[in-house]
């Protein structure tokens, strides 16, 4: 018997609950003061704008690749194409929405005397600040070498 169906379906749901997880953890993380929560909420409001954009133009190319895959092979097959299609929109909505509200809790860390990639390491402010970091000693580097 082919056991794969159901275990994709499994791991789709310890990959959707691990993500619940996850962005509970964040949010439950200090969100600074109120100013911070002002520029948070102008960031999530363009990000939002952004993905809601997005989705009107990627939507009329899916549109038509849908009506593509339904007229020349199975609807089945294309109704399988819209499911992958808003998935994927929804899993990039939701990670813009809490990349958003991590960023703004790495934000706090001076607040509590600790560098970002000490407050935590895996948020992508702290890979931002590691990236440039990196980047200045490279460029350091090159300048004195020349």
């Amino acid at each position: 018997m082919n056991y794969l169906p159901l275990v994709c379906t499994l791991v789709g749901v310890a990959g959707v609950l691990y993500a619940i997880i996850v962005a509970g953890m964040v949010k439950s993380a200090p969100a600074g003061n109120e100013r911070m929560k002002q520029i948070s909420g102008a960031i999530a409001e363009g990000a939002i704008a952004y993905l809601n954009r997005q989705l009107k133009s990627v939507s009329i190319a899916g549109i038509i690749i849908f009506i593509i895959i339904a007229v020349t092979m199975k609807v089945t097959t294309a109704v399988g194409f819209l499911v992958g299609a808003v998935a994927s929109y929804l899993a990039g909505y939701i990670g813009m929405r809490v990349s958003v509200i991590a960023n703004v809790r790495v934000s706090e860390a001076p607040s509590y005397g600790k560098p970002v990639l000490v407050y935590d390491l895996k948020c992508v402010g702290s890979e931002a600040y590691l990236r440039l970091a990196t980047e200045i000693i490279q460029r350091e580097k090159e300048y004195r070498a020349n």
